[in-house]
């Protein structure tokens, strides 16, 4: 989206409301060349509430540090496994997972950074000890399947935390020296007060459906009870 029209629409935005917290997220924001301006809109309208932005890693250091300078409070760093032959496998990037986890740990000197890392059960471990180790936030994501939700809370690792809060959505797990970390749990289908347009011209608000349409472009989204009008 062309900035001036993403600022237009912030301002309308922030005549209505304001976010408790704002989350930029996928496709890669390290190939928006001019990223940070978005960000400076966003701070410009609401000076006081945080903003996260979540990366596959690929930009550099000085990028994520101007995010930083320009209003980001928190940056995400998308990390899976340290293991060299899997992490090629996942990322397929001329990157080595060990260069990788040098810039996020250089990164964190500069603002908070968080790490959100797909499950793996033989990786938990070396994740958590690198999280804890270099003080970053660490979140742990179940798989996107419903028999998979329970995947961490299944492992014999699981058994070493405390459990210091549950939800649908999270479970928060703390170490016995305080080191605190997230379990997000996904859901098949998602019950955000809004539902999308499919190309074919039907509507959902079921993560899957949107996921099966393969990059076709989503043509319009309307609030849950619009969507009850239109079925009516």
């Amino acid at each position: 989206m062309p900035l001036a029209e993403f600022q237009q629409h912030m301002i309308e935005i922030s005549g209505e409301y304001t976010p408790t917290y704002i989350t930029l997220m996928g496709g890669e924001i390290f190939t928006i060349p001019n990223f940070s301006n978005y960000i400076k809109v966003l701070r410009q309208i609401w000076p006081a509430v945080s903003i996260s932005v979540t990366t596959n890693g690929s930009g550099s250091v000085e990028f994520y540090k101007n995010l930083f300078n320009v209003g980001v409070n928190n940056i995400t760093f998308s990390l899976s496994t340290l293991d060299e032959v899997e992490y090629c496998d996942i990322v397929n990037v001329p990157v080595s997972c060990a260069q990788y986890q040098v810039k996020i740990v250089e990164v964190s000197k500069f603002g908070q950074v968080r790490v959100n890392a797909y499950i793996y059960p033989k990786n938990i471990d070396s994740i958590y000890q690198f999280c804890k180790k270099n003080n970053l936030k660490l979140t742990f994501c179940e798989e996107l399947k419903e028999d998979n939700q329970c995947v961490f809370a299944d492992l014999e690792k699981a058994h070493q935390f405390t459990v210091s809060h549950k939800s649908k959505f999270e479970i928060i797990y703390t170490d016995t020296d305080g080191f605190e970390f997230w379990n997000y749990i996904h859901q098949d289908h998602y019950d955000y007060n809004n539902v999308v347009m499919l190309p074919d011209g039907t509507f959902s608000d079921d993560f899957g459906d949107v996921v099966q349409q393969k990059g076709d472009r989503l043509v319009a989204s309307v609030k849950i009870e619009e969507f009850v009008a239109l079925k009516k």
